[in-house]
C-alpha cells in the first residue's frame, strides 16, 4: 500500500485507495510513530478523532479509534460531525498530543481522506508525515492490526466520546465581539455546502437582530450541484442567487470541513478569495490595530505585499499549504497567515485555518466600518490599485507530473504577455513574477490529480493572457 501525505493530509478514491484497511495501517503508523516520539514510561500520547459529513466518514473514523485504542493512545472521538477547526481546538484545550480528521475537505464526492494534525492544532509536520509513511512502506503488506471495540475501550478507559463544538463556539467570543455582532441588524447568506459546518453561524446568531439564512445544510455525501464543497465561483451559484434574489448583507460559503471561506457580495457577485486575504490583513491592522507579519502562500495576493510595505510589517511567503505556513506563523507571531483557496489563520487561535472565524471577523469589519461590503472593498483598492485574479484548473494524472513540471522549467523565458520577468520562483511549482507585480503560477495540487495556473495582474486581459501563456508552457 502507498500512502503519501500531500499538503493537506492523505485522500484517495473511497474503496479504491481509501479503504478500512487502508485506514487501519495509517492510524497503526501514526500510534507507533507517535508512542516513540511522546509517550512516556507509564504514559499514552492522546489524539483527537474527528470525522466530516462524507459518505462513510463515521464508519472510517471509528476504524482508526479502533486501531489507535488498540496500540495504547488515548482516543477523543467525536460523537457526530464536526469542523476540522473544532478538533484543532479540542486537541489545544485537552493537551492532546494531535488529531486525525476523517475529510477530503473541497475534493469531489468520491474521495475521503484523513487529516493530522500536530498538538498546536496545526498540520502536523512533514518530518513526522514522512516517517509514518516509511513505516507504512516497510511493513508486510498482510499485516493486519489489532483493533479495540470502541466500547471495550471506553470501558478501560481509553476512549472517551466528546462533542468539541460548544466550546469551540465559546472560544470564537474570545477573539470577536460577537454581542456586537448579534446587534448590528445584518442579514448573511450561509452555505455550509452540505459540510460539517452547517448549523453553526445560525446557531451562534439564533434569536438576534442578526439574521443568517442557511443553505445546503442537510448532510449529502453526493455533494448535488456541486464538483466538490469548494468554495469557489463555479459552486456558489445557488448562494450568489439567494443573495442577489434578498436583502442581504452577504453570503459566506464553507467547504467540507469549514475551514475554508467563500464570500458573495451584496449583488450576488463572487469575491475572490485573494481578495478577502486582503480585507482580512486590512482589517486586522488598520481596524484591530494588531501589528506583526503576514505568511502567505506563494499563490497568494500581492496586495499583501503592498499592505505590509503601507503599514511597515515584514511579511513571508511560503510554498503552498499550512504544514508549511504554521511553523513560521508560530516562529514570528504572524497576525494572520493565508493561502489563495480562502484557507486563513489568525494570532490568538492556533495556527490552522478557520472558515468561520474568518467569516466573522469579516462581518466586524463591515460594523466598525458601519459599512458594505463593496465599499470597504473600494477602501481597499484606493490603497493597493487595480487587480484581477484567476486560477485555471486541468485534470492531469499524477504520472505527467514530472514530464509537465520539466518543460515548463526548461522553457527559456523573459518576458510574459509583454512584460519583462523580474524574478523567477520555484518554492512550490514554477512561479515568474513581472515588473509590474503581476504574476503567474504553475503547480501540481497535493491533493488531487490537477495541473493548477494562478495569474494576478492589474486587468482581466492581462490576467487571460498569463494563462493562456502558462498552459502554453505547460504544454497542456
Amino acid at each position: 500500500m502507498t500512502v503519501r501525505f500531500g499538503t493537506d493530509g492523505w485522500r484517495g478514491v473511497i474503496a479504491e485507495d481509501f479503504t478500512f484497511g487502508a485506514v487501519r495501517r495509517v492510524s497503526r503508523a501514526l500510534a507507533e510513530e507517535l508512542r516513540e516520539r511522546v509517550g512516556g514510561e507509564g504514559e499514552s500520547p492522546a489524539l483527537v478523532v474527528g470525522y466530516d459529513t462524507r459518505f462513510g466518514s463515521a464508519q472510517f473514523a471509528a476504524a482508526a479509534a479502533e486501531v489507535l485504542a488498540a496500540h495504547d493512545v488515548h482516543v477523543y472521538l467525536c460523537t457526530a460531525p464536526v469542523p476540522s477547526p473544532a478538533v484543532s481546538h479540542a486537541i489545544v484545550e485537552r493537551g492532546a498530543d494531535g488529531g486525525i480528521v476523517i475529510t477530503a475537505s473541497h475534493n469531489p464526492p468520491a474521495f475521503n481522506g484523513l487529516k493530522v494534525k500536530g498538538r498546536s492544532g496545526a498540520p502536523a509536520s512533514f518530518t513526522f508525515l514522512r516517517a509514518v509513511e516509511a513505516r507504512l512502506a516497510a511493513e508486510p503488506g498482510d499485516a493486519e492490526p489489532v483493533r479495540l471495540a470502541l466500547d471495550s475501550a471506553e470501558d478501560h478507559g481509553q476512549l472517551d466520546r466528546i462533542n468539541p463544538v460548544p466550546d469551540y463556539l465559546a472560544s470564537l467570543g474570545q477573539l470577536v465581539d460577537l454581542d456586537a455582532l448579534r446587534n448590528a441588524g445584518l442579514t448573511v447568506v450561509a452555505d455550509a455546502m452540505f459540510g460539517a459546518g452547517a448549523g453553526l453561524l445560525p446557531k451562534l446568531f439564533a434569536e438576534s437582530a442578526t439574521k443568517v439564512i442557511e443553505i445546503n445544510g442537510s448532510i449529502n455525501p453526493a455533494f448535488p450541484g456541486l464538483r466538490g464543497p469548494e468554495p469557489i465561483a463555479a459552486n456558489l451559484s445557488r448562494l450568489s442567487r439567494v443573495v442577489a434574489d434578498g436583502d442581504p448583507s452577504l453570503g459566506l460559503a464553507f467547504d467540507g470541513d469549514a475551514d475554508r471561506l467563500g464570500v458573495v457580495g451584496a449583488g450576488g457577485e463572487y469575491i475572490s478569495a485573494q481578495t478577502v486575504f486582503a480585507l482580512l490583513a486590512l482589517y486586522l491592522l488598520e481596524v484591530r490595530g494588531w501589528s506583526g507579519p503576514i505568511i502567505k502562500s506563494t499563490n497568494a495576493t500581492a496586495m499583501l505585499d503592498r499592505l505590509a510595505e503601507d503599514f511597515g510589517v515584514p511579511i513571508y511567503e511560503t510554498p503552498v499549504g499550512f504544514t508549511a505556513m504554521a511553523p513560521l506563523m508560530r516562529e514570528h507571531d504572524a497576525i494572520l497567515a493565508g493561502e489563495e483557496s480562502g484557507g486563513f489563520a489568525f494570532r490568538h487561535h492556533f495556527p490552522d485555518r478557520d472558515g468561520l472565524l474568518a467569516g466573522l471577523f469579516l462581518l466586524d469589519l463591515l460594523v466598525r466600518r458601519n459599512s458594505d461590503l463593496a465599499t470597504v472593498i473600494g477602501a481597499l483598492q484606493q490603497r493597493v490599485g487595480d487587480w484581477f485574479y484567476e486560477r485555471l484548473d486541468i485534470p492531469c494524472p499524477r504520472e505527467r507530473c514530472g514530464e509537465v513540471m520539466a518543460r515548463v522549467q526548461g522553457a527559456s523565458v523573459k518576458r510574459l504577455a509583454g512584460v519583462p520577468i523580474a524574478e523567477v520562483s520555484d518554492i512550490a511549482g514554477q512561479k515568474y513574477v513581472l515588473e509590474d507585480e503581476s504574476w503567474l503560477l504553475i503547480r501540481f495540487s497535493g491533493t488531487e490529480p490537477v495541473l493548477r495556473l494562478y495569474a494576478e495582474a492589474h486587468t482581466p486581459e492581462r490576467v487571460k493572457g498569463l494563462l493562456a501563456r502558462g498552459r502554453e508552457l505547460a504544454g497542456v
